[in-house]
């Protein structure tokens, strides 16, 4: 059995044991990612299956009832003795069948990130409206994924390269250092060895910012080192530096969304990756006028009606659109 082989029996020996206790929804769509990734891992598990219904057919009973020790003091025929000879060399051929699989899961799970982390990897992710998605990666790494968003992997044994087309994505990455995880976002590219950090696209800007370790973010010429509790903004060809608590990096995990001198128009839209509503704005000035504050991400009309009282502006909500002008 090669290193890839090894390997892929580890992923299915750990799904076929959660498919016993009961997947959860996560769990449950993480499972059908890998085994619709390639036939090698529908081959193996369903010769893992095949495997485990075999050795499930030595019951209890066979392995205890029939295995016990005759007494001393009853004398023995020998047709006794024969048949207490066979039963235990069948329950010593199921205990040694049973012994040999776990064998093999153990070697399996130790060795499983060393040697399943360097073989090429490729996947695509996307999350719908309101829909957040947790992912283990091969290498042991693992990313939570913002809803409406969209990412693509490509692993090999000299980088990990990530491309977050549109939404945000929290990474908290296992350490390598022969193999650097690139995350790309438009022009921006964030390079780390072993960290937790979030990158948030959109459409007209990157945000960037570090819960644990160190990133470096390049943006054509411009090059800065962010460190835990800090944000890189990327706009207009330039990298601006600004400060978070690391406890609110993945705040949106929970449901809140933390806004620091935010353009109204990217919280709005921040919004809408959670409810399906469109937003209008009447005037310019009204979309670049700043925000900052905590909110809940399942409450957008009472964000709406928040507004006039925090911002010159008047909104409405008209026919599920949401209106939002400077106030005259």
């Amino acid at each position: 059995m090669n290193r890839q082989t090894l390997a892929i029996q580890a992923q299915a020996n750990k799904y076929i044991e959660l498919e016993k206790l009961g997947f959860n929804a996560d769990q449950r769509a993480e499972f059908k990612d890998w085994l619709n990734a390639c036939e090698a891992h529908q081959t193996v598990y369903q010769e893992s299956k095949h495997v485990d219904a075999l050795l499930a057919q030595f019951n209890e009973s066979e392995l205890t009832t029939e295995s016990t020790v005759p007494t001393l003091l009853k004398p023995q025929s020998e047709n006794t003795r024969t048949t207490e000879s066979t039963v235990w060399l069948k329950n010593y051929r199921a205990i040694a069948a049973c012994c040999a699989l776990f064998m093999i899961s153990v070697l399996s799970y130790h060795f499983v990130a060393n040697m399943f982390s360097q073989q090429p990897f490729v996947a695509e992710y996307q999350s719908t409206r309101g829909e957040l998605l947790e992912y283990t990666l091969p290498d042991n790494s693992h990313i939570t994924l913002d809803a409406k968003t969209q990412l693509s992997l490509a692993f090999n044994d000299k980088q990990r390269l990530s491309q977050l087309t549109s939404g945000r994505v929290l990474f908290d990455v296992e350490s390598d250092k022969a193999r650097p995880f690139v995350v790309n976002a438009g022009n921006t590219k964030v390079t780390v060895l072993g960290t937790r950090f979030s990158v948030d696209k959109k459409a007209n800007q990157v945000h960037v910012a570090v819960a644990q370790g160190k990133v470096a973010v390049q943006m054509g010429e411009h090059n800065v080192v962010l460190s835990q509790g800090e944000v890189a903004l990327i706009n207009d060809n330039t990298i601006k530096r600004d400060t978070m608590a690391h406890a609110n990096v993945g705040a949106w995990q929970q449901g809140r969304l933390v806004f620091n001198n935010e353009p109204l128009v990217n919280a709005l839209h921040t919004f809408k990756r959670y409810h399906n509503r469109d937003v209008i704005f009447t005037d310019a000035h009204a979309e670049q006028l700043r925000l900052s504050g905590i909110f809940s991400a399942s409450e957008l009309d009472g964000f709406v009606n928040m507004l006039p009282h925090a911002l010159a502006v008047e909104a409405k909500i008209i026919n599920n659109q949401i209106v939002i002008s400077s106030k005259k």
